[in-house]
């Protein structure tokens, strides 16, 4: 055993050595300018007002089948852990408000629901909040009104992250979520990558995940999915003989909507594209018949009669009560007048889920299966989303550089606690892995690795990581020689200190 350990000790020099130069990334970071393709074009707007003109919901929408439409509000606030703004500067202006905003509506109406992804700040939120608060969470928990998808500390990328780093940031948000609320997600949510690959569904069945959300493919695929009737289908990993192989996968209607409203009913000032008229006494009878004629379409490209919609958008929710309060009007315009056949419900993935897994029984469904990833996209003719694949190259190898030395540390700190090198209370080499793990998480969001942020952004994210590193290299540093000294002298680490 004691030559397998100083054997792992020598790998654990190299990879230091190796990273010992991450310091002078920073200085390496280009000044690229914001990425375009987030930018949208005057052809993408053209494309874009036609699909979305209320005049031809109505015209179509009356035209449909008329029978009983369940309609699935699922409200959700896309909240990136940094894009346009750091993580530290999203969580002081938006997330902890909208954390704080959106429990308060929950608490008050029990029909009320909110579907969470992003742990990364829901841990810090957590972390501050009182213990009241704490319990309140808890009972909203329970009774499925605040839901959690995905789990990982971050939504990251499909594309670019290494296999670990997926693994490592998802581990990271499910952890905590099992150690403090006794819960496991079962819903994956990647509703802002910029594709899809067959290798994350694979990951996503082995950690336990029955169906997925996702928004972005390609635009010529998901309007002959909606011609065929298959934005609901089965993707299957190839894997080993009874290993969980099927995931259900939900697409939205509406492909240039992503995971945002319904043109016009998104109702929160600074947040919508465009912002929803609010809805009163005086405009609730026509407010109610666009969203009528909208699901009407929707529902005819589906093969069910629940139906789902995302009712967010990027940091939504700061002003929950309004939000919500819109909301309730169309649920109780729809509830008092049974003649419009169509009944809107606050919903999560997991309950639309149930209700479709009922259908596929009942009604003997079968659902369309495909085995391919969902890369290249293009939203547009001629626009193919696949510059991420090689730009910001500092980033992408700070990235690749970082998974590396926390599995080698991790590894050291295994071995270390085996070998009963580490006194059961000493937290720092815990701490520096967690830090580590969190700026691994960080980088490897969606618009971190694949370089969809400001310059400003990209600076913060190297810097976050660059930081955790050097903090795992000294106490590696430290532990490597208190180890080293401990084995050749038999005295405890602390000892050698004195």
């Amino acid at each position: 055993m004691k030559k397998e350990f100083f054997s792992f000790v020598a790998l654990l020099l190299i990879v230091i050595s190796k990273n010992a130069s991450i310091e002078g990334n920073l200085s390496a970071v280009p000044n690229l300018g914001f990425c375009e393709s987030k930018q949208k074009n005057q052809q993408y707007e053209e494309l874009y007002k036609h699909e979305q003109i209320w005049e031809i919901h109505s015209r179509e929408g009356r035209k449909l089948d008329q029978k009983k439409i369940t309609v699935h509000l699922i409200p959700h606030s896309h909240m990136d852990i940094a894009w346009l703004s750091g993580m530290e500067g999203y969580y002081q202006s938006r997330a902890k408000h909208i954390l704080n905003n959106v429990i308060e509506e929950l608490w008050k109406d029990t029909t009320k629901t909110f579907s969470l992804s992003v742990m990364g700040f829901f841990r810090r939120w957590w972390n501050e909040a009182s213990a009241s608060t704490k319990t309140i969470v808890k009972h909203l928990v329970e009774n499925k009104q605040l839901d959690f998808v995905g789990g990982g500390f971050c939504e990251n990328d499909d594309a670019i992250s290494y296999y670990e780093d997926v693994i490592e940031n998802m581990e990271n948000g499910h952890a905590f979520l099992k150690k403090e609320l006794n819960v496991v997600p079962t819903v994956g949510w990647n509703i802002d990558n910029f594709g899809h690959t067959i290798g994350m569904n694979y990951l996503f069945t082995q950690m336990g995940f029955h169906s997925n959300f996702f928004t972005r493919i390609h635009y010529q695929e998901h309007s002959q999915r909606k011609e065929k009737k298959e934005l609901e289908f089965f993707w299957e990993p190839p894997t080993k003989t009874g290993e969980p192989n099927k995931l259900y996968q939900f697409l939205q209607y509406d492909f240039y909507q992503w995971y945002h409203c319904p043109v016009g009913f998104c109702f929160e000032s600074g947040r919508c594209f465009p912002q929803g008229e609010s809805i009163g006494s005086h405009n609730v009878e026509r407010r109610v018949g666009q969203f009528v004629d909208y699901f009407r379409q929707a529902a005819s490209k589906y093969r069910f009669d629940n139906v789902f919609h995302f009712f967010g958008d990027d940091y939504t929710y700061e002003a929950a009560a309004t939000f919500f309060g819109n909301l309730d009007q169309i649920i109780k315009y729809l509830k008092d007048h049974p003649e419009l056949n169509m009944q809107a419900i606050y919903s999560t993935p997991a309950k639309y889920l149930e209700y479709i897994r009922k259908q596929v029984v009942e009604q003997n469904i079968t659902l369309p299966s495909s085995t391919s990833d969902f890369l290249p996209i293009a939203d547009i003719p001629n626009s193919y989303w696949t510059g991420f694949f090689t730009s910001r190259v500092h980033l992408k190898k700070l990235a690749k550089d970082a998974n590396q030395l926390s599995q080698v540390a991790k590894t050291f700190h295994s071995l270390l606690m085996i070998n009963q090198l580490l006194a059961s209370n000493d937290t720092e080499y815990a701490d520096a892995i967690q830090s580590l793990t969190d700026a691994i998480s960080y980088i490897n969001h969606h618009d971190a690795i694949t370089g969809t942020s400001p310059s400003g952004v990209i600076h913060d994210y190297m810097s976050v990581t660059s930081n955790a590193v050097r903090k795992m290299l000294n106490v590696s540093y430290s532990f490597l020689f208190l180890t080293v000294a401990r084995t050749s002298t038999k005295k405890s680490p602390k000892s050698l200190l004195k």
